[in-house]
């Protein structure tokens, strides 16, 4: 048996487990891994191969004119009196200048910061350069910058997306006037961001090199669309660091190949959020060091080619959220360490090859685990004793794992949330419940568990959920519901829908504050009886819905507690028991109180063929709208007075055994179309209706209405009725 045991107990390691064989068939959501070795293609200009050099390699597609990009350098000091900035820079079209600091607003700025912006002409290119790209002509334009005089620093590669060119916050108050360099090398002052540019073109980056025991920073892509470069296919970055942050070096660099940057260039940095998060093509991501990471918050997401990671050192990561999510093809890094891990919010979610979790696999002090294996879509099994010891979330933890059918038992004392844990888990027969800590929100639990058979709570009638919406929605083989006390749940939507196996519910479900059961026991087709308490009780503002709460329970008999008060009547209650063709006797119901004009107020028990007992009340102002429709074996109705209804449209209709119906006090159209009445029934009806302004009554295929004598009518066209025949 596989456990989840989420305790206080140190387990220390956990007992081996053989991998499993997905004999259940494994998923075809797979990324197929080009088996190709990339290479460099022979039409790329050659990149430099100098120290203290910087290279960019980019094309200009056929037909513009006014590719626009910026970069920002700075030198290798602190300000201009010990390193001012002094970097040539040939652009790769004939035209070349020199980078110097441009900011005077900070005298710890000046001559060593310095923005440098470009714009290219298709036509204005070598047509020697000319390459193809996705299907389009383009040209080539080699940028290298010389830091052998003045040296580089760092350098800042985002803008060559073309990001807000022209844009004022590419400098401050006080720098010295935004200029670029046209397409025949003139310097001009750059339009302001309002009357030319604020957007992007799309990056054309294809290959960066750097080199040079000077550079110790330097930024490719950012988290914003505009600076992603998505052509990007080669990295090779020579240099001493990559910066002291590394977040999203390499974000959505989905065409990348080849990474080189030394492995001692990351020393001493803690966060590397999104490095190599949607870089779809890269294979291999080489060794760094990680020795002070506290951060791979989706390090490697959505690099859907790697199959391996090196072994990295990661005692200290603390935020492991979504590190490889959607990496498709990976294996699992039974190899990494997960001791200091407290975030583990989406690590594998999506990794399809995950058929398995390996001994030894433990994260003592993790908090947070939501959805921390969902969408492994072929996780057969677990270890015995699993542990996530000190979790508090594990909210969809295990969410659309198809084919996990190994048993499960959670024991949770810290938990404080744990929503949708095995939702869609199709395969999943056996869980054991032992501690859920104080969480009381438990929406979605297990739903569309179509194979669990048995749910064992351990002291589940000690837990008082606030939310069981859709809890066990679709549970088709479960039989069993453990008696959890319902007295302080609100949302209980769905709670059951098509759990198609329960006959009587075994506890009385105390309604005392629910305000949603809609589609509560939907399509619980083996549903014979259900009993309820409280219900209304403390409902200052009644919200109450159960629309649909029992629609298509075909074999339910019995419902005790509903509509036996004023305060009990729902607020909405469209086809609230339609469909439920054993249902006979609802004579302990009593129907009042309804204000609700909403048109989710009908049907209420329509098609409820065997039903004979009606309502022992109905004194309501809304809810009568085809209240009895298609009720085939209804003979006759209770003498009920309807003047508090103001809407009985279709209530009888298609009734085709209704013989007589002594109501009194009808004022609001009524509709008895396609029943067996007489007209001597039909008599008595005219002569129980209210004088009106306007309604219509509807008597049609009635076999009585051709014996009608035309005095008959008159009565109740006399009282400004419109009948319908």
């Amino acid at each position: 048996m596989a456990v989840l045991k989420v305790g206080n107990n140190d387990i220390g390691k956990i007992s081996i487990i053989q991998p499993y064989e997905d004999t259940m068939g494994k998923s075809t959501h797979y990324h197929d891994i080009d088996g190709e070795t990339w290479t460099r293609p022979s039409g790329w200009l050659d990149m430099p191969t100098g120290d203290d050099t910087v290279g960019a390699l980019i094309y200009v597609p056929s037909g513009v004119h006014d590719l626009t990009l910026s970069m920002l350098i700075r030198g290798t000091g602190t300000n201009n009196t010990n390193k001012p900035g002094y970097i040539p820079v040939d652009w790769g079209d004939n035209t070349s200048g020199i980078i110097y600091g441009t900011r005077i607003d900070s005298s710890t700025r000046e001559g060593y910061y310095a923005y440098t912006h470009k714009m290219y002409d298709y036509d204005l290119l070598s047509a020697s350069t000319e390459i193809e790209i996705n299907g389009i002509t383009a040209r080539q334009a080699l940028i290298t910058l010389d830091g052998s005089i003045s040296g580089i620093g760092t350098f800042d590669f985002v803008g060559l997306a073309g990001a807000n060119f022209g844009s004022q916050s590419t400098y401050t108050d006080g720098e010295r006037k935004y200029k670029y360099t046209d397409p025949s090398g003139t310097v001009r002052n750059a339009p302001s961001k309002s009357s030319f540019r604020s957007n992007y073109q799309s990056s054309t980056l294809l290959e960066v090199y750097a080199s040079g025991a000077r550079i110790t920073g330097c930024r490719i892509s950012d988290d914003g669309n505009s600076g992603r470069h998505k052509e990007l296919e080669k990295a090779y970055l020579n240099i001493s660091k990559l910066g002291s942050a590394t977040i999203d070096m390499f974000l959505s660099a989905i065409n990348l190949q080849e990474v080189y940057f030394p492995a001692d260039s990351t020393a001493g940095n803690t966060n590397f959020q999104n490095m190599f998060n949607d870089c779809h093509s890269l294979k291999s991501i080489p060794y760094f060091d990680t020795s002070s990471a506290t951060s791979l918050n989706a390090t490697f997401a959505q690099c859907y080619s790697i199959t391996s990671v090196p072994n990295f050192d990661t005692s200290n990561v603390t935020n492991w959220a979504g590190t490889f999510a959607d990496c498709i093809n990976l294996k699992f890094p039974e190899h990494l360490s997960f001791s200091a891990a407290k975030i583990l919010n989406s690590t594998f979610h999506g990794n399809y090859q995950l058929t398995h979790i390996p001994s030894g696999f433990s994260a003592p002090v993790a908090t947070g685990c939501s959805s921390t294996f969902q969408e492994c879509l072929n996780l057969v099994a677990l270890p015995n004793d699993f542990s996530f010891p000190a979790a508090r979330n594990i909210n969809s933890l295990f969410k659309r794992c198809h084919n996990l059918s190994s048993p499960v038992t959670i024991d949770s004392p810290n938990l404080t949330s744990c929503t949708g844990v095995f939702e869609s888990c199709s395969k999943l027969k056996e869980v054991h419940i032992k501690n859920l800590g104080s969480a009381r929100h438990f929406r979605g639990m297990a739903t569309g568990c179509l194979e669990l058979q048995k749910l064992t709570w351990d002291n589940a009638s000690t837990y008082q959920p606030t939310g069981v919406d859709s809890m066990f929605r679709s549970c088709v083989k479960l039989r069993d519901i453990p008696e959890l006390d319902f007295s302080e749940v609100v949302n209980a939507n769905s709670a059951f829908t098509s759990c198609s196996s329960i006959i009587n519910f075994p506890f009385t479900i105390d309604l005392s504050k629910v305000q949603y059961t809609r589609q509560m026991f939907y399509s619980c087709l083996n549903l014979q009886s259900v009993n309820f308490k409280n219900v209304g009780l403390n409902r200052t503002n009644n919200t109450f819905n159960t629309e649909f709460m029992f629609r298509y329970c075909e074999k339910l008999e019995s419902v005790s507690g509903l509509f036996e008060n004023d305060p009990s009547t729902p607020k909405f209650m469209r086809t609230m028991f339609e469909g439920c063709t054993s249902l006979q006797d609802v004579s302990n119901f009593v129907v009042s109180g309804n204000t609700s004009t909403s048109s989710n107020n009908s049907h209420l028990f329509r098609s409820c063929n065997q039903l004979r007992a009606l309502p022992k009340e109905i004194n309501t102002q809304r809810g009568c709208r085809s209240m009895f429709s298609n009720c085939t074996s209804i003979i006759s109705t209770p003498a009920y007075d309807l003047s508090a209804s103001l809407d009985n449209a279709g209530m009888f209709n298609d009734c085709n055994s209704l013989r007589s119906c002594p109501a009194t006090g009808i004022s609001a159209n009524i509709g008895f179309s396609d029943c067996f009445l007489s007209s001597g029934a039909i008599y008595e009806i005219f002569n129980n209706l209210e004088t009106v302004s306007s309604a219509t009554i509807d008597i049609r295929e009635n076999h009585g209405v051709a014996e009608l004598h035309p005095d008959t009518i008159a009565i109740a066209t006399a009282k400004g009725w419109t009948v319908t025949t």
